[in-house]
């Protein structure tokens, strides 16, 4: 048996059970607004903490994922003098690994990468705090915190994998806190996703844009940090599309066209990827121009649901695109839910959701992604490859299917959403 699996998957259960528990407790709605920022930051911390204590210090793992693949190894040859993007191909922005190095210095372990990533996301929730309450109203805002804190999907992404996921997210809570009064700022911030973390905060910049009150100055906060910082590296000799070179070609499950190899897709053959990629810009496209025909900027709110949409797009149609990808945009996918009338089957459908997505990228590497394989027509093969088992790609396949329709339906939902007015959002008591 995997101890591994089953611990994450006991972690993503008790969290599902949390999330209703809290959701569900009519007190959390009547505290003191400084009484919930202060418990939803406490529970927080105390979370991510006793599991990052208890996984790396009481039972002694080692730390996995990309922090002990790349974060920690690239940032220790930084500090020995190698450039990035020259002797360290990374597919991060420019100043990633100088971040990294940063916190080797005070703490030279992997698990201080990890540490790290629980004080962005501390800091992460005090911001989206701030932006709910100033666009969306105190108890819808409470609900996403509780939302999003009691999810397995952060709590694991986190306190385990320590990935750059939460540091888009936090960069991204910056960027609207400035949005309406102090547009450069705005789009400073939100540039500095792509120059600390990594390309894919390019993704909610439409967003931004759209609903900022000054378009021309978020596009100059946006831009002129990118052009320093990238126009550097490129006097450097430095080739700044190393990232895109990287990445290019790479294949995940947890998307449509993954899920598509299962009737015969055959995502090897680069013309089918360019294809790929060319449906995810045109979804991107359709989705950014319809939610500019179908909603209201002056009901900032709204930016939620949009944010909500093109992370969803990205999930199902990108071919490489993994489930923890969700701590990006998770705090807007946790307004867009709390926005209508929390019920209790709702509740039961999200806990569900939150384990299918904080499993799915560890059932992927230990289950399918063994060297040249992994796609789905293998289930059809007479004889698999000795590291594959047959009722483990059945399983993988359903559990890809209902991570899909998840997508699909909270993307309907906050389709739905862009329309709401605020005045329609539903009262206390309606949430209760």
């Amino acid at each position: 048996m995997d101890m591994v699996l089953l611990g994450k998957f006991v972690i993503a259960f008790l969290c599902g059970g949390l999330t209703i528990i809290l959701l569900l407790h009519p007190g959390l709605q009547r505290i003191s607004s400084h009484q919930f920022t202060s418990f939803s930051l406490g529970l927080l911390l105390l979370s991510r903490l006793v599991v990052y204590i208890g996984i790396f210090f009481i039972l002694g793992h080692d730390v996995t994922s990309d922090v002990a693949s790349f974060y920690y190894p690239n940032g220790l040859r930084l500090l020995e003098g190698e450039a990035i993007y020259r002797d360290i191909k990374t597919s991060y922005g420019p100043l990633f690994l100088y971040v990294i190095a940063g916190v080797l210095l005070v703490w030279n372990s992997a698990k201080a990468i990890l540490l790290f990533a629980i004080a962005v996301e501390a800091i992460s929730l005090l911001l989206w705090l701030r932006v709910g309450r100033d666009s969306i109203g105190e108890q819808v805002t409470r609900r996403a915190a509780l939302l999003y804190v009691a999810s397995p999907v952060p709590l694991l992404n986190v306190a385990i994998n320590g990935q750059n996921q939460v540091w888009v997210s936090a960069l991204m809570a910056l960027a609207l806190c400035f949005l309406v009064r102090q547009s450069l700022f705005s789009g400073i911030a939100h540039s500095l996703s792509m120059i600390l973390v990594k390309l894919l905060g390019l993704l909610f910049a439409p967003a931004l844009w759209l609903y900022t009150q000054n378009r021309f100055r978020w596009m100059i906060g946006f831009i002129v940090p990118l052009a320093i910082v990238y126009g550097i590296f490129i006097a450097l000799d430095l080739d700044v599309l190393v990232p895109v070179k990287l990445q290019g070609d790479l294949v995940t499950s947890g998307n449509l066209f993954y899920f598509l190899t299962l009737a015969g897709l055959d995502l090897d053959i680069p013309t089918v990827r360019h294809l790929a990629t060319g449906l995810l810009l045109a979804g991107l496209v359709f989705v950014f121009l319809a939610s500019w025909a179908r909603g209201d900027r002056r009901q900032i709110h709204q930016v939620f649901h949009l944010l909500t949409l093109i992370l969803l797009t990205t999930l199902l149609l990108s071919k490489k695109s993994y489930a923890s990808y969700l701590v990006m945009g998770f705090f807007p996918l946790c307004f867009t839910l709390a926005a209508r009338p929390v019920r209790l089957w709702s509740l039961f459908c999200f806990a569900a959701f939150g384990i299918l997505a904080a499993l799915e990228p560890s059932l992927w590497f230990r289950w399918m992604e063994h060297g040249d394989f992994g796609h789905f027509e293998l289930l059809f093969q007479s004889e698999l490859p000795e590291e594959l088992q047959r009722s483990r790609i059945v399983i993988f396949i359903v559990w890809d299917a209902l991570l899909l329709i998840c997508y699909v339906y909270y993307f309907l939902l906050a389709w739905r959403r862009l329309r709401q007015p605020a005045e329609d959002l539903p009262s206390e008591a309606e949430m209760l």
